[in-house]
């Protein structure tokens, strides 16, 4: 049994201290007392990180789910028809349009003010003519070249920091290409979008141009399951990832963690969790994946095409390790919901795709559970990518360790629990005695260097 299985164990069989009926969320899950105080409890209030907010939230007593879930639905129903019949505004933002108006001069630089009322503004113009922001969002398709250029300029240095995934030469080139209809040679419009807008955001242009972008951007991730391009569960996923960052960075945690749901059920529905899978008892089929309209994936045109589905998921996965420990909310445990059973080989660095250095019999077969279990590693686990994506597990897991500990447990249950811990303390550092001398790796993880 892995250290995972028996602290999940002890957690079950630990004495509940109230009606759990009338705990919150996060207590109900931690299987802690709770005072039910309100807005916030008194656990959480103690277990706060700063600048972490703390949202309790407590069942209806009274009231079934589903009811309650009809409810919000009518309210969502009823505030979509408000939208719809709502009258312009004319105090809304309106969107620049490259074909009335001309682009300012390459030169100028994008407005590093937070101001709405920046004169250098690159998106906005007061003077474009009264018309509906949204469909403004809508019937916008491109961006000027020059604009989408500099964004790009200003994206490509924090690319990895923000998990993305895809090889980022070929993503630059194909992002060059000019549209045409049908064509599936550029990157899906949700993903077109992410990328600008956290071009955007790192050019510190002005909160109502970033809104306006991220309203548009919103709408084509929304819709990227109804484009006809092949890759569209890939480029959605690394959308939703790219979002999912943007939206934890700015402090938005409950669309953070809305986003990187998201991504996880893309890399379902694509069945990343069964890339070169060695487990002959499971092999994957394409009728048991949950695909929009029984779509999958075209066949891997080359290594570095298999390369990105490989490090698609483990981004994915290591994004839920480390903002599940960071955020809570039970993001760690979205992989564990859907029930995955993961036979991706750890991944490789997109150098090592790209030079075509993928080690002899590279496939996987519980992957994650032989790792949990001290199976001896292979060798193509031996990557800066694997590293990360092994680090963020076991640091979710020794954070549901100390989580899971009661001081009131049996005698058995503890004695369990401390074998679980032996066990995960010696996986731990094994772990850190496998790892190159810190001098020869970054000292802070990509995707958490912009948060320090």
């Amino acid at each position: 049994m892995d250290s995972f299985s028996a602290t999940s164990n002890i957690a079950k069989k630990a004495p509940r201290n109230l009606n759990r009926a009338k705990a919150c969320s996060h207590c109900r899950r931690r299987k802690t007392k709770c005072d039910a105080k309100r807005p916030h409890c008194s656990q959480c209030l103690a277990r706060r990180k700063p600048g972490i907010e703390i949202v309790c939230e407590y069942p209806i007593v009274g009231r079934t789910r589903k009811r309650t879930l009809e409810e919000s639905i009518s309210t969502l129903e009823k505030r979509i028809r408000e939208l719809e019949r709502a009258e312009p505004d004319e105090d809304a933002v309106k969107l620049y349009d490259p074909s009335i108006y001309p682009l300012p001069s390459i030169s100028s630089p994008l407005t590093h003010s937070k101001s709405p009322t920046s004169s250098t503004s690159l998106l906005l113009d007061a003077s474009i003519p009264e018309s509906s922001l949204y469909t403004a969002i809508e019937y916008q398709e491109d961006i000027p070249i020059a604009l989408g250029q500099r964004l790009l300029s200003a994206f490509v240095p924090h690319a990895r920091t923000f998990g993305f995934f895809l090889n980022l030469s070929r993503f630059l080139s194909s992002m060059t290409l000019p549209p045409a209809p049908g064509d599936s040679s550029r990157p899906c419009r949700g993903l077109m979008c992410s990328v600008y807008l956290l071009g955007l955001h790192f050019t510190g242009a002005s909160a109502d141009e970033e809104s306006v972008f991220l309203s548009k951007t919103l709408w084509h991730v929304s819709n990227v399951l109804s484009a006809d391009h092949p890759l569209r569960l890939i480029h959605g996923a690394q959308a939703e990832i790219l979002l999912c960052n943007y939206f934890f960075r700015t402090g938005r945690i409950v669309e953070g963690k809305y986003h990187l749901s998201s991504a996880v059920n893309l890399c379902a529905c694509a069945g990343l969790n069964k890339v070169r899978s060695g487990n002959m008892d499971t092999v994957f089929s394409a009728s048991s994946l949950m695909g929009i309209g029984g779509s999958v994936l075209p066949e891997p045109q080359d290594l570095v095409d298999e390369g990105e589905r490989i490090n698609a998921f483990w981004t994915a996965f290591t994004l839920c390790n480390i903002w599940g420990v960071w955020v809570g909310g039970g993001i760690s445990m979205i992989f564990e919901s859907l029930g995955f059973q993961i036979d991706t080989p750890w991944p490789l660095d997109m150098e090592d795709y790209e030079e075509s250095r993928i080690p002899p019999n590279y496939t996987g077969a519980l992957t994650v559970r032989k790792f949990l279990s001290e199976t001896p590693p292979s060798q193509h686990a031996l990557s800066k990518t694997a590293w990360f994506a092994q680090s963020s597990l076991l640091l979710e897991r020794a954070a549901n360790m100390a989580n899971s500990y009661r001081n009131e447990l049996h005698p058995d249950d503890h004695a369990r629990y401390m074998n679980a811990f032996t066990s995960l303390d010696r996986l731990i550092d094994s772990f850190h005695a496998s790892l190159p001398h810190f001098s020869q790796t970054p000292l802070l993880p990509p995707i958490l260097s912009s948060y320090g």
